[in-house]
């Protein structure tokens, strides 16, 4: 079994690709829990949020996406705002 390495990058530091990889990712984790966001109003939350972001790695292959700790708190108030406008 190979060893999941984490990378944080923050927002405004990543590029397209992993931006896009991250914003597809939550729109993905919101539907299916029953909440539909479009891909460009997530980025709209994300570019007004600018977390910090985790990237898990085995070897070169990208295992799964998530919100750096640091800055979860801050993006759930975000989303929740945004969920009710």
């Amino acid at each position: 079994m190979k060893k999941t390495i984490e990378k944080t990058f923050e927002w405004n530091q990543m590029n397209g690709y992993k931006q896009k990889v991250i914003t597809l990712s939550l729109v993905d984790r919101f539907k299916n829990k029953g909440v539909i966001f479009s891909e460009p109003h997530m980025f709209f939350i994300l570019n007004l949020g600018k977390p910090k972001c985790v990237f898990g790695y085995e070897g070169e292959e990208m295992k799964y996406t998530r919100i750096h700790d640091d800055s979860a708190s801050e993006m759930e108030k975000l989303i929740s705002k945004h969920m009710m406008d």
